[in-house]
């Protein structure tokens, strides 16, 4: 069976979308198989309007017996300052809420957030929205989520739920999650978060840094005090997974650093200590790879040189700049086998490998 015989119109197309009128008589955007993903009352038309928004026409009459409606009024031209209940309006499809003009629309990321008459309003199902700017909302540590003021508030049936109390609160959508809106409670080292929903449910969400997918992990409600105790438990463990997954990853993008400067090191060949204003550094294919600050620098082996800091104190530094061993040795002699023979002004003799 055709769409356009399943329902008594079909207003506009958009991709896999219709705007369509029901056989009730209202009016809605659906799918190709006939999922409703936007519901209106009686109209007269309704088109696309971009940015998953449509237009809706609707009649005075229409108009005033819509509940919607009579929270966008609309200061009417030409009727000396009254206020009149808009027959033209335009509705987000994501979260259902109307608008008495087309919004603005804000990207931070993957997120989107609707910008009118000085307030921030969400796309998600639980509409929120708080008189500000667009540069007060924040994004998370790897867009996991976006952060925005919340002026009042909640609340105690809200405060009571939660299991930390903060003085300044937040709400937040979580990347993925076009839903539901979160109360914001607790940052942790690896830029994961704690949050809370308006049931009292706490999560601690953060996105895998191999897959990018967002993690959640339902941490409970506070509904007693040995549920209170297991979840603050939890929270400890949750700050030492935290910082050990930084050190974790600091270690190696360490090791990646330096294995990608091991490999630039190789092509560096034919250095040669070039002496400015008394000072020593090194020349790569007449390009300055050490710069002049040593009182000495002895001819490379390898891609390693002996270079003197200071009178009398020895050390090594690599071709390409970086101090291998600091200069506090009395003697330092290098071997071509990529050792270094230390030699420490107490007499002790010790013996490095480089690289």
């Amino acid at each position: 069976m055709k769409m356009e015989t399943r329902y008594l119109e079909v207003f506009d197309t958009r991709d896999n979308l219709r705007c369509v009128r029901l056989d009730t008589g209202g009016a809605a955007v659906v799918d190709e198989q006939g999922d409703i993903y936007l519901r209106i009352d009686r109209c007269r038309q309704m088109e696309f309007a971009g940015h998953g928004f449509v237009k809706v026409r609707t009649g005075v009459m229409e108009a005033m017996r819509n509940p919607y409606l009579q929270n966008l009024l609309t200061k009417g031209v030409g009727y000396e300052g009254k206020y009149m209940i808009p027959t033209t309006y335009y509705v987000d499809i994501k979260s259902g809420h109307p608008y008495a003009a087309m919004p603005d629309i804000e990207r931070y990321g993957d997120f989107e957030i609707a910008y009118m008459g000085g307030y921030l309003c969400t796309r998600t199902k639980q509409y929120y929205q708080v008189k500000g700017e667009p540069d007060h909302i924040q994004n998370g540590p790897g867009d996991l989520y976006i952060e925005m003021p919340c002026h009042d508030a909640p609340d105690n049936s809200i405060m009571d739920k939660m299991i930390e109390k903060h003085p300044i609160l937040k709400r937040c959508q979580i990347s993925g999650d076009e839903d539901r809106l979160y109360w914001k409670l607790r940052d942790f080292a690896d830029g994961s978060v704690m949050v809370m929903d308006d049931g009292g449910l706490h999560y601690h969400i953060r996105r895998d840094t191999e897959t990018g997918d967002v993690i959640w992990d339902n941490l409970g409600r506070k509904d007693s005090e040995a549920a209170l105790a297991m979840m603050k438990k939890r929270l400890q463990d949750i700050k030492k997974d935290s910082e050990a997954r930084v050190m974790s990853e600091r270690r190696r993008k360490c090791e990646e650093k330096e294995r990608q400067r091991r490999d630039a090191l190789k092509g560096m060949i034919q250095a040669e200590p070039i002496s400015i204003g008394g000072k020593w550094g090194l020349r790569i294919d007449g390009r300055m790879a050490v710069p002049p600050i040593y009182r000495t620098i002895e001819p490379p082996i390898g891609h390693y040189c002996v270079m003197e800091a200071s009178y009398g104190f020895w050390g090594v530094v690599a071709v390409d700049g970086k101090v291998e061993i600091e200069p506090r040795y009395e003697k330092v002699v290098l071997h071509e086998d990529g050792t270094a023979e230390l030699t420490a002004f107490k007499g002790n003799v010790l013996t490095k490998r480089l690289g």
